[in-house]
């Protein structure tokens, strides 16, 4: 069983390029966590998650963690799209720890990032979700916090990461999956 996480802020179009993915690699099991999230929570809107006070944060992680786990064991290839660090008010936490990491056996590490100003148009634009519209240069410090995040469980691990610009979603699933095929995604879907 192989984990490789997707990562990025939200609007970054990770959905998007997962759902590419899922079409490229239909072998592979494509999985949100904000799914076990809303499974950990009864929350019915994955939106409403970041409503989720800090101090509460670390049992429901603990809870949407043992419920990955349990699924990880009877799947073998699974790409998960994950928060690294959510943005509560001004601040930011981590969603998914180097520990969560380390238990689910991540394998590699794949971090979205689109230029802040493009994903602030598509939080705005989006009325069908119900996003943080955070300012670009928040959204850009939230990139940051991703890419630090993401170098330090790499190294912590010594797993492979890839950082990705999405300018177009068949584009970054294209890179994307290139890069898998590197690291030792089975050859699912070919």
């Amino acid at each position: 069983m192989s984990v490789y996480l997707i990562t990025g802020v939200q609007g970054v179009g990770k959905s998007t390029v997962c759902c590419v993915l899922h079409n490229t690699l239909p072998a592979a099991r494509i999985h949100d966590y904000a799914d076990f999230m809303l499974e950990a929570t009864k929350i019915s809107d994955k939106d409403l998650l970041s409503s989720i006070p800090a101090s509460g944060r670390q049992s429901i992680y603990e809870h949407a963690n043992d419920l990955l786990r349990r699924m990880l064991g009877v799947t073998p290839d699974v790409i998960l799209e994950a928060h690294l660090s959510v943005e509560i008010g001004e601040d930011s936490f981590l969603s998914f720890s180097p520990k969560d990491h380390a238990e689910v056996q991540v394998a590699g590490i794949v971090v979205v990032e689109a230029n802040p100003r493009s994903v602030w148009g598509r939080r705005s634009t989006d009325t069908a979700r119900r996003r943080r519209h955070s300012s670009p240069a928040s959204i850009n410090a939230q990139q940051q916090i991703n890419r630090v995040l993401a170098r330090f469980i790499s190294e912590e691990l010594a797993i492979p990461m890839l950082r990705v610009n999405n300018t177009r979603a068949d584009k970054c699933a294209s890179r994307i999956t290139q890069w898998l095929g590197r690291v030792g995604l089975s050859k699912a879907g070919k």
